[in-house]
This record gives C-alpha cells, sequence and structure tokens, in this order.
C-alpha cells in the first residue's frame, strides 16, 4: 500500500497535539486525519480536547489564575507543527500551522497584556518546551500517526492505547 505523503505529514502533525496533550494531562476527545471545515477554515485534521478554559474568561483578572492552562494549550499547538517537521520537513508548507501559530500568539498576546518583546520572548520559550516534549515522547507521536493511518480517526481510549504500547 502506497502511503500519502501529505495524509503521512497530517497524522504526524496530529500525534504532535495529541501526545502533547496527554503528557500536559489534557484529556483528548478524538483525534482525526478526515479533512473538514469549520468556522477558522478548511482543515487536513483535528484534535479534540477538554477546554482548558472557556475563551470568554481571559481578562486582565484572570491572568495569573489561567496562566498554566494558556502555557499548556499553547505548548500542544506548537506540538504539531513541531512533530510533522520532525517527521519529513520536506512536507513543511507555511500555511500548515497557520492557525495553531496565530491562535498561539492571540494567546500569548492576551496574557502579556499586549506587550510585543514579552510575546515573542514567551512564545520562544514555550516552543522550546514544545520541541523537548515532542523529541523525548517521539515514539509515542510515531505509535499515534500510524495508528491515525490506518484508522483514520481515533478515540480517546485509541490514543492513550497507542501510547501505552510505544512504552511496552
Amino acid at each position: 500500500m502506497t502511503r500519502s505523503i501529505t495524509l503521512e505529514a497530517t497524522a504526524y502533525h496530529e500525534a504532535g497535539h495529541m501526545v502533547a496533550a496527554v503528557h500536559l494531562g489534557v484529556p483528548i476527545r478524538h483525534a482525526t486525519i478526515v479533512s473538514g471545515q469549520n468556522a477558522l477554515g478548511k482543515y487536513a485534521g483535528s484534535i479534540r480536547h477538554q477546554p482548558l478554559f472557556p475563551m470568554f474568561e481571559i481578562e486582565a483578572g484572570d491572568i495569573g489564575r489561567i496562566e498554566g492552562k494558556v502555557s499548556k494549550r499553547i505548548i500542544i499547538l506548537l506540538a504539531g507543527p513541531i512533530a510533522q517537521r520532525r517527521f519529513r520537513r520536506s512536507s513543511w508548507r507555511s500555511w500548515h500551522g497557520r492557525i495553531d501559530y496565530e491562535t498561539a500568539a492571540d494567546l500569548a498576546q492576551t496574557l502579556n497584556g499586549g506587550d510585543e518583546k514579552a510575546t515573542n520572548a514567551y512564545l520562544k520559550w514555550l516552543s522550546l518546551r514544545a520541541e523537548r516534549l515532542v523529541d523525548f515522547d517521539w515514539p509515542d507521536v510515531v505509535a499515534c500517526a500510524e495508528r491515525l493511518m490506518s484508522r483514520k480517526t481515533l478515540s480517546s481510549r485509541e490514543v492513550l492505547e497507542a501510547i501505552r504500547e510505544a512504552v511496552a
């Protein structure tokens, strides 16, 4: 069976998000490499996880209370593009992670009160953390990507099974 490089790259991208979420303690609902469209536009794959916070909660008085949740969300967002590039650098196009990067930047900017220098430093730090997570847990990413390639959609149970089997 010949694999589509594009589909495989999408599987690694989504696997990066999945593994980051699981290792940060954020429950996954499901993951898929079935393309679709939502209010943000077309997508090649997606994951759904437990909401970390309602978006309307991010106000000045809430920042300290939700900083850890924002950091987790940003790392999860950045882990997908990092995993895709690690899988095959030539598969990466700048638009692939556009929504991931835009959402991460918006969250970081809100958290840092619009301070561009602080926002850029915060994103760089979280990007390094996401890269380390993907590197350290690469066998988990591979296991999840392979499982996605064979099944196209995974439940939370199947994601956890793939990770458990990678460790065994």
